[in-house]
């Protein structure tokens, strides 16, 4: 049996470490500085996320799922109307009014975590919007997809999402639809004549093959649109405008430049967005369409700001979480740019679509209680 008297005894004789303090001087506060802001920084970072995702799953649990059914449900009023009003037919098409989806497929119902919009494209159809701006890319792998910036972080079917326009427009045949689309070549940087011809050779096939084309119209209007009544009867119910023109362009597509301008969409915040009425960039033309983009870099964030207008008030009152997109504020912005530039404003733009008091902004803009 061993000794434990004696063990505790030798070890009562071993010297214990000593641990000096080597954090001294204004070096050591520096450091103890940068730590606590990193802990600080680390602490805000995640509020943020967590605060980011509680505030997408309070959206999305009050938005209807995606519409199962493409059928408008009008009444027996309505058969005869256009675009849901008997009010419209008689007018031009440049003179009326549409609710205009910016970026519409980046959609939290499709899937997009850093979405523009929480309902989905068959959601807004059915609802009543009737303007849609698609960026579709050629892809690396020769892909046509439809995405942002890069299709690496989200993109949806180009088969797919024809196929549902070409179903609503066959389901509601007093529907007219108008789609925007924004070439890209998923970040890649040399784009080459020949690339450009192949985006234009796979979009038209798309197009083609969907048998979407049969609903464009025959010639391409510019001076003078014909009413709503007039392309239903035709069955031109179909408009389409591409950012890329070129001689392989297929036929009844309008090219942007010489077709549309609109306003500046790139405001940081509300009080930049009341002055940005400003055109991009070009010339205005008598026979160009007012596109007005109602959103700010915070929806292009994948913020809403219906759900931070709470930031923009009170004590805080941070411009660049207040919205852009309720009355009066809303109406009063597209007047303004109407005005500025004499022009009605055919395509009323917005992020966050079911969030948004675009349908009163539309209606008003088309019953003519808004003075332009």
């Amino acid at each position: 049996m061993p000794n434990t008297k004696a063990y505790l005894t030798d070890l009562q004789g071993v010297q214990k470490p000593e641990f000096k303090n080597s954090c001294k001087g204004v070096g050591c506060s520096f450091r103890l500085v940068g730590c606590i802001s990193l802990l600080f920084f680390t602490v805000i970072v995640c509020s943020s996320i967590v605060l980011y995702m509680f505030m997408i799953h309070m959206e999305v649990s009050n938005v209807p799922p995606c519409a199962q059914t493409l059928k408008v449900p009008y009444s027996s009023d309505h058969l005869l109307a256009c675009n849901g009003q008997k009010e419209l037919c008689a007018k031009p098409y440049n003179f009326v009014a549409f609710a205009t989806m910016h970026n519409a497929f980046a959609t939290t119902q499709e899937g997009f975590f850093v979405a523009q919009h929480r309902g989905c494209i068959r959601s807004a159809l059915v609802l009543g919007m009737r303007a849609f701006m698609l960026d579709l890319h050629l892809t690396h792998s020769r892909e046509m997809k439809i995405c942002h910036f890069s299709c690496a972080i989200g993109w949806v079917s180009l088969k797919e999402t024809l196929d549902i326009f070409k179903d609503f427009m066959m389901l509601n045949p007093r529907e007219i639809v108008t789609i925007f689309w924004e070439p890209g070549f998923d970040m890649k940087k040399d784009v080459t004549q020949a690339l450009l011809f192949e985006w234009d050779d796979l979009f038209g096939a798309a197009i083609i093959e969907s048998q979407i084309n049969l609903l464009l119209p025959r010639v391409l209007y510019v001076d003078v649109w014909p009413s709503l009544s007039t392309m239903i009867e035709k069955g031109e119910r179909l408009v389409m405008f591409s950012g890329l023109y070129s001689p392989r362009t297929m036929q009844g597509v309008n090219h942007m430049k010489y077709s549309i301008f609109q306003t500046q969409f790139s405001a940081i915040d509300k009080p930049r967005l009341t002055h940005a009425c400003d055109k991009v960039n070009g010339i205005l033309r008598p026979s160009d369409l007012l596109v007005v983009n109602q959103f700010t870099r915070l929806s292009t964030l994948g913020v809403n700001s219906a759900s931070t207008e709470w930031l923009g008030h009170g004590f805080l009152d941070l411009d660049f979480f207040k919205n852009v997109n309720r009355e009066p504020y809303f109406s009063e912005r597209v007047v303004a740019c109407a005005r500025m530039h004499n022009k009605f404003p055919t395509f009323v733009v917005v992020d966050f679509w079911e969030d948004s008091d675009i349908f009163i902004v539309v209606d008003k803009l088309n019953n003519g209680s808004l003075r332009l």
